[in-house]
């Protein structure tokens, strides 16, 4: 209140007296030190959540790959169609792990548990470019990356499916 009505009556020129001088310098560390909090804890708690995402989506990968893999065992490689018992296999995966997925050939999509994004051509019926080299040329394990579909944000993760001989036959 001191410095206000100095201020006012002064033409805004400050002139701190020792006490004030001190009582601005404890509100200014008071001020620096709950940013500095803030910051941290915001940081802290965006950062677990983001570990925890990953290692969600990697367990979700990890599942749908060995059930994935399971119904695909025998096959040397991926046809042009998907038979009726895998199509519904597929499905009541995708229900039962509550997660959408899609199963690639290399030269396209052969299962997706959203249609509708395909049938009204939202999106091109083709793995992401960055997720198929990254898998193929590059043989990394499994690929994860922030994608969007217009103002929809998404993880999605990518993982090669191997027959019994452990040939990658589809993504």
């Amino acid at each position: 209140m001191d410095i206000s009505i100095r201020l006012i009556r002064e033409g805004l020129r400050l002139q701190l007296n020792f006490n004030s001088r001190i009582q601005l310098t404890i509100v200014l560390i008071v001020i620096g030190t709950l940013t500095l909090i803030g910051v941290a804890t915001v940081t802290y708690i965006v950062d677990n959540y983001e570990k925890a995402q990953t290692t969600r989506i990697r367990e979700k990968l990890n599942n749908v790959r060995v059930l994935v893999e399971s119904q695909l065992r025998s096959r040397e490689e991926l046809g042009f169609s998907i038979t009726d018992d895998l199509l519904y296999s597929f499905r009541n995966l995708s229900v039962t792990l509550k997660t959408d997925f899609n199963l690639y050939k290399p030269n396209g999509i052969l299962f997706f548990s959203q249609s509708g994004i395909y049938e009204q051509e939202i999106i091109a019926p083709v793995m992401n470019r960055t997720a198929f080299t990254s898998l193929t040329t590059n043989q990394k394990a499994h690929f994860i990356q922030s994608e969007n579909i217009g103002n929809l944000k998404y993880i999605a993760a990518y993982e090669p499916v191997r027959n019994s001989e452990s040939k990658a036959i589809g993504f």
